[in-house]
């Protein structure tokens, strides 16, 4: 009965995440201060990229911080992307194609900051 019970639960709780909103992925970026405006440009394009290499992602949008209210901690870049379910984003994280783009990070990103949430009307 305990293992037909945990089962079922299991069964309720993946439905109910199933049925649930899209989920969002935000991705926030700081810059490294030696890092050049064609550097800054090429991680902007790479991310776009993406897009056309992985279908799994729905949507996608970026852009930079103009907000005048001064706390966006050094964090000058978001990156917007949507997928149905948790599953079209464990296919993004490990996709090939975004492991290459990870590694153009590297000396030129200061800070990342990752937000993921399932999309809510209410």
């Amino acid at each position: 009965m305990k293992t037909f019970l945990l089962a079922t639960t299991a069964l309720f709780l993946s439905l109910a995440c199933t049925s649930a909103g899209p989920l969002r992925h935000a991705v926030l970026f700081s810059f490294k201060a030696d890092a050049t405006e064609e550097s800054i440009k090429e991680i902007e394009d790479a991310f776009a990229a993406l897009k056309t290499q992985i279908d799994t992602i729905k949507d996608y949008e970026w852009g930079k911080n103009v907000s005048k209210e001064n706390r966006a901690q050094g964090l000058t870049h978001l990156f917007f992307l949507s997928f149905e379910d948790q599953a079209g984003l464990d296919v993004y994280a490990s996709h090939p194609a975004h492991e290459i783009f990870k590694k153009k990070l590297k000396g030129v990103v200061d800070k990342v900051l990752v937000f993921d949430y399932i999309a809510s009307e209410k």
